[in-house]
C-alpha cells in the first residue's frame, strides 16, 4: 500500500488524495518529522490549507465545473 510508504519517509508531511466520484479530499499529514501521520477527511464546506507553500484552496475548486450526476462510468 502506497499510503505506508509515504508514512515511512519522515520528510513527508502531508499526502492529499482528490476523490474521484464525490466532493472531497483525504489529507494525511504531520507537523514533525517523528510523527505519525493523521487521517482528515476534507468536504465540500472545508479549506485545504498547506502552511508549507502558504496555500489555501477551498475543497470546491478542485470540483470546479464537475457535475457527478452527469458523469459516466468506464
Amino acid at each position: 500500500m502506497k499510503l505506508r510508504e509515504y508514512a515511512a519517509v519522515p520528510s513527508i508531511h502531508r499526502y492529499i488524495i482528490v476523490e474521484s466520484t464525490s466532493v472531497g479530499l483525504t489529507v494525511m499529514e504531520r507537523e514533525q518529522s517523528d510523527e505519525t501521520l493523521r487521517l482528515a477527511t476534507l468536504t465540500g464546506d472545508d479549506i485545504l490549507r498547506v502552511p508549507e507553500i502558504g496555500i489555501e484552496i477551498p475543497v470546491t475548486e478542485f470540483y470546479e465545473d464537475i457535475d457527478f450526476q452527469n458523469e459516466t462510468g468506464p
